[in-house]
């Protein structure tokens, strides 16, 4: 279950995204992440019976990391406001198509499957 914590961690990051507030705010992070980690990992387990070929997949391999890639974007915020994992035979570099799951605050969390 995904902890009252992780989502407050995200709306301070929303509000407060730049690397000073985020390194100083690191401990949050890693318990965020932890949990966010924990929910993936049930998820993969609950899958992982229906669908096998994500069954021996593990949360690393499908969770994306939070830094964005400023270089090419007008927007300059260091870090997403978001927390993702995407469920795929091959994990999340992978070009096929499955389920992914997008937690953000503020009614923007989703879940895609195709």
């Amino acid at each position: 279950m995904l902890a009252i914590n992780t989502l407050e961690f995200l709306k301070q990051l929303k509000q407060h995204n730049s690397k000073e507030w985020f390194d100083a705010h690191r401990s949050n992070y890693i318990q965020a992440k932890e949990n966010f980690t924990a929910l993936v990992n049930e998820v993969l387990q609950q899958f992982g019976k229906k669908d096998l070929s994500i069954a021996m997949l593990t949360a690393k391999e499908t969770m994306f990391r939070i830094n964005r890639d400023m270089r090419f974007s007008k927007n300059k915020a260091p870090y997403k406001n978001n927390m993702a994992f995407y469920l795929v035979k091959g994990g999340k570099k992978s070009p096929l198509a499955e389920y992914y799951f997008h937690c953000e605050p503020g009614g923007k969390s989703f879940v895609g499957i195709h």
